[in-house]
């Protein structure tokens, strides 16, 4: 019977410099644009100098979790990690300042109160993660790095939430195929690079982050076409009634539109 090689950490770890190099690119452009995606959103609050229903989690957590990222970046010395969530960071907190400019005053207080818990947290997690590093244990790296799994991890919640709504509003009106193409780009890229690295802290995450894009693509695909049949229909029924109004699957699906669902949640690698 044959022997069956079977592929270690190690030999993973020693793969070409130039594929890490690619996978890193791909994965910086991915995440790129879905930490810019939001750039219009939040123009468009500025112009209007409103939020409306729009939730300050996807704004908050960009932010956090590109801070938590960097740092860890920044420790194991992988700088396209760190350089990616450093401009992540700058971009969230742009985000949060002009949509704190922006919100309804009695929503201010819950939205400082959420920020600083998180804060709080944050840094209590900073202060223990830095205890081993005092007394040269020196797995300080990788409690950061299980903060900012463990975070990422959390965050999955939102695609779910927004998974259910497109799945009981049978329309895709919502989702963008732009992102879609982008948080796949990203997740795929940083989950191979975490395995050549190789390194659980990235490699899950975005495994995880992988399949939940992919449930999305097929949604996408599988309400795509009754969306444009609803469509086709309207314009017909339009053209026979043109003084009778009839709603778009773009307003059957507002709500979804007003939780802002994305493919995954913003967050780093």
């Amino acid at each position: 019977m044959e022997n069956v090689p079977v592929v270690s950490a190690a030999a993973l770890s020693d793969s070409p410099g130039w594929l890490l190099t690619l996978l890193s690119i791909l994965g910086v452009i991915g995440a790129g644009l879905q930490f810019t995606a939001l750039v219009p959103r939040v123009w468009g609050f500025f112009k209007m100098n409103s939020v409306g229903d729009y939730p300050f989690v996807p704004i908050l957590s960009i932010a956090l979790q590109c801070f938590v990222w960097s740092a860890y970046g920044y420790l194991i010395r992988d700088f396209s990690v760190f350089g990616l969530n450093a401009y992540g960071c700058f971009l969230g907190c742009f985000y949060c300042l002009i949509y704190f400019r922006t919100m309804p005053a009695q929503r201010q207080k819950i939205f400082l109160i959420s920020l600083c818990s998180v804060l709080v947290i944050v840094i209590a997690g900073f202060c223990v993660s830095m205890i081993p590093s005092i007394i040269d244990l020196g797995y300080d790296k990788d409690i950061i790095g299980k903060m900012a799994m463990a975070g990422s991890i959390a965050l999955f919640a939102a695609p779910l939430v927004a998974m259910g709504q497109v799945i009981r509003a049978r329309s895709c009106a919502s989702m963008s195929l732009p992102l879609l193409l982008a948080a796949l780009l990203s997740s795929h890229s940083w989950f191979f690079y975490g395995l050549l690295k190789p390194d659980l802290n990235i490699w899950l995450p975005n495994g995880i982050g992988s399949g939940l894009n992919w449930i999305q693509a097929i949604l996408f695909a599988v309400f795509l076409p009754m969306d444009i049949k609803r469509k086709r229909a309207m314009k017909k029924l339009s053209e026979q009634n043109p003084t009778s109004p009839v709603s778009s699957p773009d307003e059957d699906s507002s709500l979804i539109h007003n939780q802002a669902p994305s493919p995954t949640p913003e967050r780093a690698v």
